[in-house]
This record gives C-alpha cells, sequence and structure tokens, in this order.
C-alpha cells in the first residue's frame, strides 16, 4: 500500500466512495423506491374504495326510497288482514250487520276455528308467521208474514204494560174471523232481500278504502249460503270466513277499533232474575220478564223428578195431564181463568224475591 502511488491511492478512494454509494442506495433508496411503489398501489385502492363508496352514497337515496315502498306494500297487506280474532265480536258483529239490513231474527250461531296449511317458504323452510281462520255459520229466519215477531226482546211483550197490546194481538191473529189484511205474503221475499243486503255489506269487509268496484275482501270471505223452506217462512244459511295472521315481526300497528275486533254490543248484563225455568212464574216474580208466564203441560209431565216420591210425582203428572194448565193444577187459577184468593195461594217464606 506504501508501494502505491498518488493516483493509485485517489482511485482506490474513490473506489470506496462508489462501493459505500452502491450500499446506501440499495440499503436505503431502493427501499424506499419500493415502498413508494407500495404506496402508490395502496394509493390507488383507497382511491377505487372511496369511488365505490360515492356511488353507494349517490344511490342510498334511491335505495331508502325503495326500502319505503316495500315497507308501505308490506304494512298494506298486513292492514288487509284481521289484527285479532275475538270471536265474540266477530258473532255480534255478523248479528248486527244482518239486524241493520233488515234481517233481525237469529235462529243459531256457531263459531269453529279452521285449521290452514303450513305457510313453506321458497328455501323449504315452514314460517312462523301462520294464517288464522274462524268460520261462523249463522242461520236465520225469515217471518211468515202473518204471525207477529220478536227477537231480543224486541218489541217488549213481556213488560206489564204490553198485556193489553198482547190481547189485543192475539184477538186480531187468532179470532174466529181473522182480517184477510193481517197477512202478507211478501215478507218472507222482503226478508230474504234483506238477507243478501247482510251478505253484500259482510263482503265488502276489509276492502281497502278506494278500491276498483268489485274487489275481493282479502280478510272476509263468504264460504256457503243456503235457502231452506219451512211452513211458510224461510230459514237462510251464511257461513262466513274471518281471516287473521299471527306475524313475528309485524310492521304496522294494528287498528282494533273496527267492529269485528272491538265489542260493540250490549255491556251492561242484569245480574238479577230466575236461574232455572218455572212451571209458573207468580207474583213473587213480578219484575221478571217471565211474570204470569207457564209452561205447557207437556213439558211437564212424564219427567223424572229424582226428588220426588214415586206416588207424589205420579199423582201430580195425572193432576197436570187432566188440567188445562199448571196453573189450575196447583189451585193458582180455575178452570174459567180466574184467580183464587189470596189466601189460598198459600205463602212461601222461603221462596226467593
Amino acid at each position: 500500500m506504501g508501494n502505491l502511488g498518488q493516483r493509485e491511492k485517489y482511485g482506490l478512494g474513490l473506489v470506496a466512495i462508489l462501493i459505500v454509494a452502491f450500499i446506501i442506495y440499495f440499503a436505503g433508496i431502493r427501499t424506499l423506491q419500493n415502498q413508494k411503489i407500495d404506496l402508490e398501489f395502496r394509493r390507488t385502492e383507497l382511491n377505487n374504495q372511496i369511488a365505490t363508496l360515492e356511488a353507494l352514497k349517490d344511490n342510498n337515496n334511491k335505495t331508502q326510497a325503495q326500502i319505503d315502498a316495500i315497507t308501505e306494500t308490506i304494512k298494506g297487506i298486513e292492514a288487509t288482514f284481521i289484527p285479532v280474532l275475538n270471536t265474540e265480536s266477530i258473532e255480534q258483529f255478523v248479528i248486527s250487520t244482518f239486524e241493520q239490513a233488515g234481517c233481525p231474527y237469529l235462529n243459531t250461531i256457531k263459531s269453529e276455528i279452521v285449521v290452514p296449511n303450513a305457510i313453506v317458504l321458497p328455501n323449504g323452510q315452514v314460517s312462523k308467521d301462520t294464517l288464522q281462520i274462524v268460520r261462523v255459520t249463522a242461520q236465520f229466519a225469515t217471518s211468515d208474514g202473518y204471525n207477529v215477531g220478536q227477537y231480543n226482546m224486541t218489541p217488549d211483550f213481556a213488560a206489564d204494560e204490553n198485556a193489553a197490546l198482547v190481547d189485543e194481538i192475539v184477538e186480531q191473529l187468532y179470532s174466529g174471523n181473522p182480517d184477510p189484511a193481517n197477512y202478507d205474503s211478501t215478507a218472507p221475499m222482503v226478508e230474504y232481500d234483506a238477507f243478501v243486503k247482510g251478505l253484500k255489506v259482510i263482503e265488502k269487509t276489509g276492502v281497502p278504502e278506494g278500491a276498483e268496484e268489485g274487489t275481493a275482501s282479502s280478510c272476509v270471505k263468504i264460504n256457503k249460503v243456503s235457502m231452506e223452506s219451512e211452513g211458510g217462512y224461510m230459514l237462510l244459511t251464511v257461513e262466513i270466513d274471518f281471516y287473521s295472521a299471527s306475524l313475528t315481526d309485524r310492521l304496522s300497528e294494528p287498528v282494533l277499533t273496527a267492529p269485528y275486533v272491538k265489542w260493540n254490543g250490549r255491556t251492561t248484563v242484569p245480574n238479577a232474575g230466575i236461574m232455572g225455568e218455572r212451571m209458573i212464574v207468580d207474583e213473587k216474580y213480578e219484575d221478571s220478564f217471565w211474570f204470569r208466564t207457564q209452561m205447557p203441560n207437556d213439558q211437564i209431565i212424564n219427567n223424572s223428578r229424582p226428588f220426588a216420591a214415586y206416588w207424589s210425582r205420579d199423582l201430580f203428572d195425572r193432576m197436570v195431564g187432566e188440567s188445562p194448565s199448571v196453573a189450575v193444577a196447583v189451585g193458582l187459577a180455575t178452570d174459567d181463568g180466574t184467580q183464587p184468593a189470596p189466601e189460598t195461594q198459600g205463602e212461601n217464606p222461603d221462596q226467593p224475591a
């Protein structure tokens, strides 16, 4: 090294500097360049993500509008079902609808649960939402055009002040010389038309307001209608299905004020009266609607009467069977219809008032 000239020493120094510069480049600058390339690639990715998010942001209002529209559609479908199936309210709704239409003479009414098929989703699973159906079968009667009709104590012939009116009606209807004008042969058909009117009212139950004419109800369906002719009057029968849905995730608030959901009938029920039918409803029950009524003889005789001695039962049956009425048989009336003296009627302090 000491034999090297000045020029060789400068050359070796230059080579050493170049080696150090080369090491610095590869150890530092080259690494920085690689990091720069990675950062530029990352920046490109982030710019793409920003563009995607901006596109989603621009479509957000449209998407929300679609969600709102679908939600309103679901609410509309939910509203087409009866929110709650209250059997008592539904039956009262049916009765009052036909009564208001002019067909008030209810003969029988009953309700039953109809089990529908399970709802299967497109993926093959059974839905937790279920359909519920209550079928109401009601039978109404028309009048015969002659006999005086009454329903639910309307008119109230049992009231004391109507006694003279009842006598007058009985005299008119069943006198020896009846007035032909008392018979109206068109009455059954008029009440049949009223029955059809009630059917049309029920058919429109649950149809959305503003719907096109002829739009069918999705919550009420008239399943069957039939007519029978009986002794001058008609028996009219209808089967009506009321639909509800049990929804696990309901979006709308159920409307619970409809007449087929909320009870709209009589709310004041009397808690006094007579438990069980009496042979004779005498003065001890003069405040009762049944005052002065008595059972027909054929409903009294030939009953087991497990409380009575056999001889007492048989003598009583014979006595009633040979008398025009049970009141005559027990001494509360005479054959000519007059009442016996009060002292002969007997007093029973244990008889409930």
